[in-house]
């Protein structure tokens, strides 16, 4: 069938507002579906390069949003303005903390520690990077940033190499004058630890306080009441995959009296005599004379002075405040009342008698460190592992922003249509949401939770896709029925060692536990301590399958945290499996892999191994085997990254084997500017097609690993723990540790470009499925929406050679059989990748000029009724063509025959609306009373606004338009009142019509169809 036109204009969608026939729900979710939005553009993208010529294809964010923040400020006096940065970044609202958005986004920089706004001008902000809280997933830095204008750009002001930055502390009355507190590289030892100075705003550096190459600053603070007393606490803090060290000779509390030109340890009077570690200081604002300490000591905790630092005072020895010093450990006086403290600990507390005794107040949970408005005491801004919150009342109550900045461990996609996506997230444990909401946008409501583990593995059952398994530290594993929503935990040895060292457990179990779940033995799952177990029956038995398959160095497996606090929580547990991966290709195919350096392989399901390591060429010792993946075209090869930032190399090391591991070589490739190897997975479809992620992004080989290329696509800088390819909807799914969950909808102008198609003029790629989804839910709960669903429609990929001249134009075609039915224009056709949206739509037009219908569906095109229509791409004298599937929504319960009737029905409107039209248009011309009479008929000629038809009756090509708006709701057939009144406005636009004929016959004005 043609339609009276083809322009590519789509009419935008329909007000929601109150009608008699449709209620406001009604509207909204219509509006909210984009089902009349403009959708026949290409997306939003850059020019491309020659170095990036998929720079058209764009990752979007789906969420979640729980995340971990270390770093607080805002500005005083506004309480619109914030800044708030972790491991993801660094990010602003201007809003109140309404919306945050990313203002720091630097490559190879993923993490920031410390941020200060000048007190003297509040445009001035420096950032340190570098986590500051030095847990076993942090990423370090690149030294410090600044920015004079309210965080729009940036500068690098230099200190590389110091890691991770704890504190900057800036000069009350020179924005130039700032000290930072460098903690050091943590995996190893260096020179660039300690305090630092710039007198000229970043210049220049001064290292004026150093101490050894293990010892770093934890904190730095000014004498509110003379800026050359500078006050710092130093930290030995270092870590290896199997232990952390907190504490050193070194640490202590050090004072300047000359602005850092001379350092003096304090010692005694009051201070603890022993080992001291972590130190958080702060001033009294209202009493620079009162200082408070907080002291990784086995004498005490909170230590405070009241002369200056001469003398102290331990005054509270609670563990709430010092759970986990090197997570910990930081407090914030109130500027107006020296014996109010905050301290951000597991929970937050407050002493309001100088520390003497505490209160606790409700935080955001796992808190990190609370900034206070100067001007207003009862303003905090508070962070932690929970994101951040915001007070208005002193603590009391809290508003909780929602930041798209969850750390992922491991991600996995079902098959459902929509599909969902499971990630097991740092402190917020498992969660799974839609890849498409069909709604307007992912929300945090949108996510539910597995009740599995925070740093674990999480996976599908092949064989039942509502069974979902999560692992999680110290051993533990659940099994999550969706069908039940009930959870089951099925560890295979559920005995809680927290806290206890790895040499004293029967069986080791890493922080990251792996399973596996066999896709070729239905009901059997794998899972990994320092043997291999297996079950048959979904987790209700296990057997042991393997050996010991570690080094099992006792060295190794001993307490961690010392010398001063013990923690463990198995992310030091050593010598245990890191990875599982069964053959897509043959049962009983097992590859294995350690955390301190081994590779395993069995061919009969556990009954004999080999030990591969030897030979792997330039194999690091105890380097972690973070991912071994099978491909899928060849049991007898796998893919094999190892890990090594643990132990101070964050080079990548990555292997492939062809013969069962007998013989392996490096795919290392050019990767010079890679960090470590985080997984490395082959592409279902694509034999040699990689994806890799590391520390600091993901990378892609078409070469199986010869040569990489960075893929950026708005995925920002951080570090890439884990991906998937969802195969039904060729979706890359990636995990970030810091950012959430991205997703490249639709791989295939990646999976089949080659160097061929880069030399052609021009080439259409396969285009998948195109599903024409029903409307889903919608909830009344107001929150921030988190994630973007794909564009609504059918992705059109296809490659230019060359960028098109400005007499070429591009046009996109869709046919169903051999009938035009759209037209759609690309304006900003680049040379490589484009990618533009057929929302699925028949071609629309515009209403008649000087109008505005009360409800602008009729003017629409319909949606396509499921079925394969035909796409060519023009530009230049040159057609390509592909074929798409438009599916039916599975989920909306639609019937075929029922969307062919609907189709009829609403192009029979599409038809009338575009025959009234060319009538308006046409007696418009003839300005006579008989004339006005007849547009009367038509339609309302008042209603120029939107709402005028409140005061302005609609008439007949308003009514037909908002008829078709009724049907068009729905995926179902026209009820027989929707005939009834489409026969009633038909008679009274055919009688119209008759006395407009009569009267364009005498007028010799003859009818030319609108919309052409």
């Amino acid at each position: 069938m043609h339609l009276p036109g083809s322009g590519s204009l789509d009419v935008v969608g329909e007000r929601a507002a109150v009608r008699g026939r449709m209620s406001a729900l009604a509207a909204a979710l219509v509006s909210l579906c984009g089902y009349f939005a403009v959708a026949a553009v290409p997306a939003p993208q850059p020019s491309a390069t020659p170095s990036d010529p998929f720079t058209a294809l764009r990752f979007r964010s789906i969420g979640p949003d729980s995340g971990r923040l270390d770093a607080a400020a805002g500005v005083p006096g506004n309480p619109n303005v914030y800044y708030v940065g972790g491991l993801g970044g660094l990010f602003k609202s201007d809003d109140g903390g309404t919306s945050f958005a990313s203002v720091f986004s630097e490559p190879g920089v993923s993490s920031v520690g410390a941020i200060a706004v000048a007190p003297s001008d509040s445009k001035i902000v420096y950032i340190g990077t570098g986590e500051p809280n030095i847990r076993n997933d942090i990423e370090p830095g690149d030294g410090v940033w600044r920015s004079d204008d309210s965080g729009k750009t940036w500068r690098h002001l230099g200190l590389d190499g110091t890691g991770h930055i704890a504190q900057i502390a800036i000069d009350a009355h020179d924005p130039d004058v700032a000290y930072v507190a460098a903690e050091g590289r943590i995996y190893g030892s260096g020179s660039s630890r300690g305090i630092y100075k710039t007198s000229d705003g970043g210049k220049r550096w001064q290292h004026v306080l150093t101490l050894d190459d293990r010892t770093g600053a934890s904190s730095v603070a000014i004498d509110p009441a003379d800026p050359n007393t500078v006050l710092a606490g130093a930290w030995t803090i270092w870590r290896k995959p199997w232990i952390m060290n907190s504490g050193g000779p070194e640490d202590g509390l050090y004072i300047s009296h000359d602005a850092g030109a001379h350092w003096t340890r304090l010692q005694g009077h009051g201070l603890p005599t022993g080992l001291m570690g972590r130190i958080g200081l702060a001033y009294a604002p209202s009493n620079p004379k009162r200082i408070y300490a907080l002291i990784e000591s086995k004498e005490g905790v909170l230590w405070r002075s009241d002369d200056g630092g001469a003398t102290w005072k331990m005054v509270n020895g609670s563990h709430k405040i010092w759970q986990r010093p090197f997570y910990f450990f930081e407090l914030t006086v109130d500027p107006h009342d020296q014996n109010h403290v905050y301290f951000p600990s597991v929970s937050l507390y407050e002493t309001t008698d100088g520390g003497k005794t505490l209160k606790r107040l409700p935080g955001v949970g796992d808190n990190h460190q609370l900034w206070i408005d100067p001007t207003d005491s009862r303003r905090l801004l508070l962070v932690g592992d929970g994101g951040t919150g915001i007070s208005m009342d002193a603590g009391k109550h809290w508003i909780l922003p929602q930041i798209p900045i969850s750390q992922v461990y491991h991600v996995a996609t079902d098959d459902r249509v929509p599909y969902t996506i499971c990630v097991e997230i740092q402190d917020a444990g498992s969660a799974c949401g839609p890849s498409n909401s069909r709604v307007d946008g992912i929300g945090g409501k949108d996510w539910f939770t597995t009740f599995g583990g925070e740093s674990g593995w999480i996976l599908f059952d092949p064989a039942n896709p509502n069974l979902i398994y999560g692992s999680g530290y110290t051993g533990g594993l659940t099994r999550f029925d969706r069908k039940t929503n009930q959870a089951l935990s099925i560890a295979p040895w559920p005995l809680d060692s927290i806290g206890w060292s790895a040499r004293r457990l029967r069986y080791r179990f890493q922080w990251t536990a792996p399973i596996a779940v066999s896709k070729l033995e239905p009901r059997a799952l794998y899972f990994g301590g320092n043997v291999l177990f297996k079950s048959d029956d979904e987790g209700m038995h296990w057997h042991v399958v393997s050996p010991d398959l570690t080094r099992n160095v006792k060295s190794k497996q001993g307490p961690t945290g010392g010398p001063i606090t013990h923690d463990s929580t198995s992310v030091e547990t050593y010598d245990t499996i890191f990875t599982i991966a069964e053959s897509p290709l043959r049962r009983g195919l097992l590859w294995v892999g350690t955390d301190d350096g081994l590779v395993w392989l069995t061919r009969d399901d556990g009954k004999h191994w080999q030990n591969l390591t030897a030979r792997i060429p330039g194999m690091v010792e105890w380097g972690r085997v973070s991912c071994l993946s099978p491909s899928r075209f060849d049991p007898a090869t796998a893919y094999l990254t190892v890990d090594t930032h643990l132990l101070g190399d964050r080079s990548p090391h990555l292997w492939v084997t062809h013969d069962y591991g007998a013989h392996w070589h490096s795919i290392v490739g050019n990767l010079t500017g890679a960090s470590y190897s985080e997984v490395l997975k082959e592409d279902p479809f694509r034999r040699g097609l990689l994806y890799l992620g590391t520390g600091n992004g993901l990378y892609l080989s078409f070469d199986g690993g010869a040569h990489w290329r960075r893929m950026h696509g708005g995925l920002p800088t951080a570090p890439v723990y884990d991906l998937t390819v969802q195969r039904r909807f060729d979706d890359l799914v990636v995990g970030t540790h810091g950012r959430g969950v991205y997703v490249l909808d639709d791989l295939h102008p990646i999976q089949e470009y080659t160097s061929a198609v880069a030399a052609r003029p021009l080439t259409i790629f396969a285009m998948r499925t195109a599903y024409r989804w029903g409307f889903g839910r919608i909830t009344f709960a107001s929150e921030t929406q988190l994630g973007t669903d794909p564009a609504y429609g059918a992705y059109v990929d296809f490659w230019l050679q060359r960028a098109p001249t400005k007499k070429e134009k591009v046009t996109v075609n869709i046919y169903h059989g051999t009938h035009l039915i759209r037209t759609m224009h690309v304006e900003k056709a680049h040379a490589g990748m484009n990618r533009v949206v057929w929302n699925l739509r028949y071609a629309g037009f515009k209403p008649v000029k000087d109008s505005d219908p009360w409800r602008m569906s009729g003017f629409s095109g319909p949606l396509a009724v499921p079925g394969v229509y035909r796409v060519a791409v023009s530009v230049g004298g040159v057609t390509r063509s592909a074929s798409v599937r438009v599916a039916a929504d599975p989920n909306a319960g639609m019937s075929i025959a029922g969307l062919r009737s609907q189709f009829t029905f609403l192009m029979r409107i599409h038809h009338d609306l575009a025959r009234i039209g060319t009538a308006i248009e046409a007696l418009r011309k003839l300005k006579t009373p008989e004339a006005k009479a007849v547009l009367d008929l038509l339609f309302q000629p008042k209603a120029t606004q939107g709402e005028d038809v409140l005061r302005y009756p609609v008439h007949v090509y308003e009514q037909l338009s908002s008829l078709s708006g009724d049907v068009a709701f729905s995926n179902a057939a026209p009820t027989a009142a929707d005939r009834q009144v489409l026969r009633y406005l038909e008679s009274e636009m055919h009688a119209a019509l008759a006395r407009a004929q009569v009267l364009l016959r005498t007028g010799s004005h003859a009818l030319q169809p609108h919309g052409r």
